[in-house]
């Protein structure tokens, strides 16, 4: 069999790999046993006399000429045993996902984006991998050659929580030869493991005990009516521990909920009376409601060694969340913004369930009929009053010097922004034990501004129901007036 026959049948032999890599890479099994206790580099297995240069020999003799394409097709460099094997799925449903990246996005549903771009610390992490990989392959001497990085064709990476992180990566290269063409480049696949720790390493643990007397002083600038100020008072109420106070803000303004001091003073005082142990204060701001300027006012009155938690009256809670507030928050180091979970419309909820499906389902679980995470909301804010009060009368400075106010951020987006600028460690996490009640919104021009009744409407037609639900509704409306 000739030379030109035998490369003929490799390179065909080597398609056949790549494409059955691609399918079986589906699988989590096919890409353990790939990964695990090897790293692999491919390159194609192309015809040397495509480019004018002689057969491929050893690269360790001398050529006048090397081809680009001359090398061995799979190089192996051992796992030394020290990595721990990646959790194997017992089913479908135990895999654990691989995230596809590109040079420029990072393709997966991540805070209900199909596709994000690279920023932070996903282009960080991208950044890193990719010049180990080239590091990589110019450390290995059978290429006979250096290289330097034309970019990323096709990246893959996986997180497990025993194992470490996976990636795979085709590398784009060039070789750094002046003779070489500048059009010509190779593609190598490189797969690594950032391990999180080795076999018999030990684990660093801390515990921390909660001080019991710490205090939680749930701070709710008001904005709604007095069912809604009902409910979340009880809800306080029922819930609350002894060192537990809530402070409400009523705005005094003439603005979209008109003057609260004479709307729903009344209420909150006799709300007051019905809970006469419950440790529930009431404070007037001026102006129209105001985010910042509530939280502002009332943490005057917060003692100085207590934990803030700021939230809306639409908003159901439990001891799960305070718990989690004072596990979380440490002064001068670490804040925490809990993700709630917005409820949609119960009405639309029941009329839009897909067929066979049960419409009187509990309308508190999670679930993708239910409700969505609010990624985007951040004026659920739990921290220390030192480190919340700094930072609340920063961005108050800010903008009043700027003598702008976007109303789509309500104010907490400001806040969060600070934070993570500010040398405090910030956990943000979904939080299943606090709820967005639906209330119906009220979106009226006489009382807002432009980019504002744009948000008021937005939001409301965002808790309507999710898209499927939607749909449901639309297609059986079209077919009930054809009939």
């Amino acid at each position: 069999m000739t030379r030109e026959s035998v490369n003929y049948n490799m390179r065909q032999l080597h398609v056949l790999r790549i494409l059955a890599g691609f399918i079986l890479g589906l699988s989590g099994n096919f890409i353990h046993q790939m990964i695990s206790g090897t790293t692999y580099l491919d390159i194609p297995s192309l015809k040397s006399a495509q480019y004018g240069c002689s057969p491929c020999e050893d690269p360790n003799k001398i050529r006048a000429k090397p081809c680009p394409y001359c090398g061995p097709e799979k190089m192996t460099m051992e796992n030394d045993g020290n990595i721990i094997d990646a959790y194997k799925p017992k089913g479908m449903y135990e895999i654990t996902r691989w995230y596809y990246f590109d040079e420029a996005y990072l393709y997966d549903i991540i805070n209900g984006e199909p596709k994000v771009k690279l920023a932070g610390s996903y282009y960080e992490e991208t950044h890193a991998v990719t010049q180990v990989a080239l590091e990589y392959i110019n450390a290995n001497n059978m290429l006979g050659k250096k290289w330097h990085l034309v970019g990323i064709e096709n990246g893959y990476m996986r997180t497990d929580v025993f194992r470490g992180t996976d990636y795979i990566l085709d590398v784009a290269v060039k070789s750094v030869e002046k003779y070489e063409s500048e059009s010509i480049h190779t593609t190598f696949r490189v797969r690594m493991v950032h391990a999180f720790q080795e076999k018999g390493s030990s684990l660093k643990v801390t515990s921390q005990h909660v001080e019991p007397n710490i205090g939680i002083h749930i701070i709710a600038p008001v904005s709604g009516d007095d069912m809604a100020l009902e409910n979340f008072v009880k809800i306080f109420a029922e819930r609350r521990s002894t060192r537990d106070k809530l402070t409400l803000v009523l705005f005094n303004g003439k603005g979209h909920f008109g003057d609260q001091s004479i709307t729903l003073k009344p209420k909150v005082d006799e709300l007051i009376n019905q809970f006469p142990n419950s440790m529930i204060n009431v404070i007037e701001a001026e102006g129209d409601y105001n985010f910042l300027v509530g939280i502002k006012e009332a943490s005057r009155g917060v003692d100085n060694n207590d934990i803030i938690l700021t939230l809306n009256i639409d908003m159901h809670f439990g001891q799960d969340l305070l718990k989690t507030c004072k596990l979380i928050s440490t002064p001068q180091k670490r804040v925490y913004f809990p993700i709630a979970f917005s409820q949609y419309d119960p009405e639309i909820i029941e009329r839009g369930m897909p067929p066979g499906k049960p419409k009187n389902i509990n309308k508190m679980d999670i679930n993708k009929f239910t409700g969505y995470w609010m990624h985007k909301k951040h004026n659920f804010i739990c921290a220390y009053k030192e480190d919340l009060t700094k930072i609340v009368d920063g961005v108050l400075v800010s903008i009043e010097s700027a003598q702008t106010t976007d109303h789509s951020k309500e104010g907490g987006t400001d806040i969060y922004n600070s934070f993570l600028s500010d040398n405090v460690e910030v956990i943000s996490a979904v939080e299943p034990d606090l709820i967005r009640i639906y209330r119906q919104r009220s979106c009226d021009r006489r009382f807002m501004v432009d980019e504002e009744y744009n948000y008021c409407f937005k939001t409301a037609a965002e808790m309507l129901g999710s898209k499927p639900t939607l749909s449901i509704l639309y297609l059986t409306e079209i077919a009930l007036k054809k009939v």
